[in-house]
């Protein structure tokens, strides 16, 4: 799908941009409840580790059924607004969110997207359109983006000075979303690509459908039934982060193996190991603190308790492919040109602004962990044509010290 045309007329909507007025001072709000990344965790850009098992949810009802009911729970006193960047994952949300709020009596969901002018891998305008056209949607507020969500950008600046550094990065960027969604309930597709994606036991449900395919099925089904200490090897991938110092890339690379090793076998209690991941759980705690401030609420219909026990029940040897689950649950509200699409936008350098190569260009060297980091080849990193993502928390770091005058300094 190419040459998209702009935006029709009546899917354009949502109000101005509002104007933006910085905190007075430099003082942080320490009260937010959130989790304050460690050093290590600062350098790694990653929260390693899992928590507690929730307690097991049970039903019977269709996967699609129970993502409709957690989402109309709110449609009755909330508008409902959807993340969507015109990807499955936001698209199918965004499909049950007007199946909900039909059948709640509400006013239909309000797809929210950002629009990133001369970035092209970001641009999805073509798939937008498809499904907010096949879902008669008339309400679309469609957001140019420049600097609202540089890594250190105006507002990531403010947010900075407010919050001080939060869990992931990117948080910094959210605040315009949730200015513009105050009161409502904002819905994203976080948790696809773990749900549809690879599980443990993928490679088995491969290996019993095709039996007498080519050995490499068969290899990596025998892989997924192997003790940890035989998998571990195959999580033991290199790390392409070469500002860490050995000794903190090699304890990365155990923490990530580690929790890698706990996921089960079975395809229920994978799921349930996704939602337990501090990466995880911590991202969607930052995420409601952020959103309260605004009197909104955040879910993420994709990693709901309930929807993955219905998954798990009427799927439980998995799915064969992405798409494959796609189509399983959400062939009644989407096209399958959309759910069997491989396509996939990304955004990284939407978050790497201006604001953020410059800094990062004149950086000094303060503000990060040197016993974990390797100031010249963070530099370096920064410096090329792509800088590398997982470097946003030591970028907003060495940006917050850089904030903070010494008496000399101060005097002069």
């Amino acid at each position: 799908m190419a040459g998209s045309p702009d935006p029709l007329p009546q899917h354009v909507g949502g109000p101005a941009a509002p104007s933006r007025v910085p905190p007075t001072g430099a003082e942080t709000d320490m009260t937010l409840d959130v989790h304050r990344p460690t050093p290590r965790e600062i350098a790694w850009s990653w929260l390693p580790g899992l928590v507690e098992p929730p307690p097991r949810r049970r039903t019977s009802a269709s996967p699609l059924d129970t993502l409709v009911a957690a989402i109309a729970h709110h449609a009755g006193t909330r508008q409902i607004f959807v993340t969507f960047s015109g990807g499955r994952d936001s698209s199918a949300v965004l499909a049950a969110a007007c199946r909900a709020t039909a059948l709640a009596g509400a006013p239909d969901p309000i797809p929210v997207t950002f629009v990133y002018p001369g970035i092209a891998e970001a641009d999805e305008s073509d798939w937008q359109h498809a499904v907010v056209s096949h879902l008669g949607l008339r309400a679309w507020w469609r957001m140019p983006v420049t600097t609202e969500n540089d890594l250190l950008g105006p507002a990531a600046q403010d947010s900075l000075r407010r919050h001080g550094l939060l869990w992931p990065a990117t948080m910094h960027a959210r605040w315009p979303l949730l200015e513009r969604c105050a009161g409502g309930a904002v819905l994203t597709g976080e948790g696809g690509d773990e749900v549809f994606g690879d599980r443990r036991i993928r490679p088995l449900r491969r290996a019993a459908l095709h039996p007498f395919a080519p050995g490499s099925p068969r290899r990596a089904a025998v892989t997924s039934l192997a003790p940890g200490l035989l998998r571990s090897r195959q999580h033991a991938m290199p790390f392409t982060t070469p500002w860490l110092r050995a000794d903190a890339r090699r304890e990365l690379a155990e923490r990530v193996c580690a929790d890698d090793l706990a996921e089960p076998l079975a395809f229920g209690g994978s799921l349930r190991w996704v939602a337990r991941r501090r990466s995880v759980t911590e991202f969607f705690r930052t995420y409601s603190a952020l959103a309260a401030e605004h009197d909104a609420v955040v879910t993420h219909p994709l990693l709901d308790p309930t929807f993955l026990a219905a998954v798990a029940h009427r799927h439980p040897t998995g799915f064969s492919s992405r798409t494959d689950g796609m189509r399983a649950v959400f062939r009644d509200v989407l096209p399958d040109t959309v759910l069997a699409r491989t396509s996939k936008a990304t955004f990284t350098l939407a978050y790497l602004g201006e604001a953020t190569r410059e800094f990062a260009q004149n950086w000094d060297g303060r503000g990060v962990p040197h016993d974990l980091v390797d100031a010249e080849a963070l530099q370096e990193a920064w410096s090329s044509e792509r800088p590398p993502g997982p470097t946003g928390l030591l970028l907003q770091s060495a940006w917050l010290a850089s904030q903070v005058r010494s008496p000399a300094e101060g005097a002069a």
